[in-house]
């Protein structure tokens, strides 16, 4: 039970510091967690086929999220 509670002081520290680096007025937690959840990467197989990640679509919050934490540069290593 105290690694449970732990855990989630550790999740509500988390989120707190991710709504305060974006520096978005009016961004909920709800809101950031849907955003998060918005960012899709999918394996596909290239013609020679090697794995490639891609990411699929996503809204303008998931997109300015995405580039916001520079999430990008960990598909650049795949």
């Amino acid at each position: 039970m105290p690694g449970h509670v732990f855990l989630c002081v550790l999740e509500l520290l988390l989120v707190r510091f991710l709504l305060w680096e974006f520096g978005a007025e009016g961004l909920t937690v709800k809101r950031l967690m849907a955003a998060l959840d918005g960012i899709k990467l999918v394996l596909v197989r290239t013609p020679e086929g090697w794995p490639r990640l891609v990411l699929e679509r996503m809204d303008g919050l998931s997109a300015g999220v995405f580039t916001k934490f520079r999430l990008g540069g960990f598909l650049s290593k795949w």
